[in-house]
């Protein structure tokens, strides 16, 4: 929305949204939508989606450009743009439609039930489509614009989806449920929403060639629901590594190619089986499944004390290490730990002790207890008197 005295956009937008340029948007001047279609000054049907163009100036921002929908491939409106002010053919109803990536918009009659095809994935081009939708548009939610101040909508009727039970409990504004509204809430839309929708296929560069969209589909579901209901000619991949396809800014923190046995790859591509939707991925290795972490002994019932550093140099009752190596080299299976030269921590008591009991944790160097340990852990004791 934009405030009629001040001119300030209100509406949520993208932050790399260019409300400077309009791209020939000039009917709704500086307001953010993904697909619209409006009445222009001149009385006419346009309609307009948010893209970029990176043969222009601001190039790596999106902005509103017009979807032709009057060509000659388009037997409805070949004869050109379609005067929405006198409205020659009665239409009553505008609605858009998502099919799989595709969004599709017609124009109809809402007595006669029949609607008109303005721009849909098969017409034209990409100059005569909409880009297929990103993960930042799978929720899209209806926006109805006026601009003359004064005048008003009023709504008649309210359609919702007939099968809107099994969404019980759906909520658009969960950060785990709308990645816009995640992006939004943490400020990290420029680092990720930006190159997804500087991808080339939102790129209205005419460079680029004016070639059809591919917009993928979903499979359908078997008779028993075993199989379908996934993305068409698509497939997992593992980022391993830093990688440069994908940015090594954002993939710095990948860090799994030797864990997962993809060792000197940054990158796994999988095989697709159509059937079901899973994806297959081939390590060129075993994976040598050890823990990254060192583990530590603690006794805790005994009297003696010793400094972690690594809490702040708070006192601890840590009485030994054991490194990620066994003292045969092993780093997996059944582990002996016997240190080279004995290490002794004072127990700093004046008179005898008498016990019966040992309380012995196996803890990380934070001190919270180790998990990834299986089977039986025996620790053996060497006390002596103090020399």
């Amino acid at each position: 929305m934009i405030d009629p005295v001040s001119g300030e956009v209100s509406c949520f937008a993208p932050p790399y949204f260019n409300t400077n340029f309009d791209g020939g948007f000039g009917a709704l001047g500086k307001a953010f939508f993904d697909f619209v279609a409006v009445r222009s000054s001149d009385g006419n049907l346009r309609i307009y989606q948010s893209c970029v163009q990176s043969n222009r100036v601001s190039g790596d921002q999106l902005t509103m450009k017009e979807v032709v929908y009057y060509h000659t491939g388009n037997p409805v409106f070949k004869a050109g743009i379609y005067d929405i002010a006198t409205n020659g053919t009665g239409y009553t109803h505008i609605r858009f439609r998502i099919e799989n990536q595709g969004v599709i918009c017609e124009i109809g009659k809402h007595a006669g039930g029949s609607y008109d095809v303005l721009v849909d994935t098969t017409l034209g081009d990409k100059r005569h489509q909409f880009t297929p939708r990103s993960c930042l548009q799978n929720f899209l939610y209806p926006q109805i614009f006026i601009q003359q101040v004064g005048t008003s909508i009023t709504f008649e009727e309210r359609h919702t989806y007939q099968n809107i039970a099994q969404y019980t409990g759906f909520d658009p504004t969960s950060p785990d449920v709308d990645w816009v509204n995640r992006l939004t809430d943490t400020g990290k839309y420029d680092k990720w929403g930006k190159p997804v929708e500087n991808r080339e296929w939102n790129d209205l560069n005419p460079t680029l060639g004016n070639t059809k969209y591919t917009f993928v589909g979903i499979y359908p579901y078997s008779a028993g629901g075993t199989s379908g209901g996934h993305l068409e000619e698509t497939q997992m991949n593992l980022i391993l590594a830093p990688n440069s396809l994908y940015g090594e800014e954002y993939t710095a923190s990948s860090n799994t190619q030797f864990l997962l046995g993809f060792k000197s790859r940054s990158l796994a591509i999988g095989h697709l089986n159509a059937g079901d939707g899973s994806t297959d991925l081939e390590s060129i290795s075993v994976p040598i499944l050890s823990s990254p972490k060192s583990l530590f002994v603690r006794v805790n019932n005994l009297t003696q004390q010793s400094i972690n550093a690594q809490l702040g140099n708070a006192y601890s009752k840590i009485i030994a290490h054991l490194p990620r190596f066994d003292s045969a080299g092993n780093e997996i299976g059944a582990l002996h730990f016997e240190p080279n030269e004995l290490v002794y921590v004072s127990l700093n008591n004046v008179q005898d002790l008498y016990l019966n009991s040992i309380d012995i944790d196996l803890v990380y160097d934070n001190e919270t207890y180790a998990d990834c340990l299986s089977g039986k852990s025996i620790v053996v004791l060497h006390v002596r008197k103090r020399k």
